[in-house]
């Protein structure tokens, strides 16, 4: 994975011109992953990530527009902005490395279909241990392998039509009560 960010504005941004979400029917691709400050460590990985697989798969060969949280080029609340993107996405794609509470918050902020990638070697904590994670390493090789599982994530997401996440699951539990006139007691 490249970790030169020599490309990137000094910002830390890794793409200058990152839009607001559109309603021309633009299909788009939300990604949240730990950012820290611009020119750490943390930003360096999520820009080298997002430069040499997820762009690369979801947006280039895919069509999504992809837009991550530190990408928003707009004055105004950072958690409202965040989550309207969540909420406007096709696709969420969320790095739970370094475990950072935002990611998990935002995480959890969402009905849509998400794909986990993960480069830690521990374990998740319980509440997203049962979601199937991609996993990455942090090498050379981890892009083009993750590239791959992207590219197997998104063909499913697109033949499925349909989400898969616990917010999801758990809005279709609560319908299927109301339909079926609540719990039997």
């Amino acid at each position: 994975m490249s970790t030169d960010d020599s490309s990137t504005p000094s910002d830390g941004r890794a793409e200058p011109d990152a839009e607001e979400p559109s309603s021309d029917g633009d299909e788009k691709c939300f990604v949240i992953a730990p950012i820290d400050s611009p020119g750490s460590d943390a930003r360096k990985r999520t820009n080298g990530i997002l430069n040499e697989a997820i762009r690369p798969v979801v947006e280039e060969e895919y069509g999504y527009k992809v837009t991550a949280s530190h990408e928003i080029a707009e004055t105004g609340s950072i958690p409202q902005q965040v989550i309207t993107r969540l909420l406007s996405a096709e696709i969420v794609v969320a790095d739970l490395t370094e475990r950072n509470p935002n990611v998990m918050y935002e995480l959890h902020a969402t009905g849509l279909p998400i794909i986990p990638i993960d480069n830690e070697d521990g374990s998740l904590p319980f509440d997203v241990a049962t979601e199937r994670t991609i996993p990455y390493e942090n090498a050379i090789h981890g892009p083009t392998q993750l590239k791959n599982s992207l590219r197997e994530a998104v063909d499913e997401i697109e033949e499925r039509h349909e989400p898969d996440n616990p917010i999801y699951r758990a809005q279709k539990n609560e319908d299927m009560r109301d339909a079926i006139g609540g719990y039997v007691r």
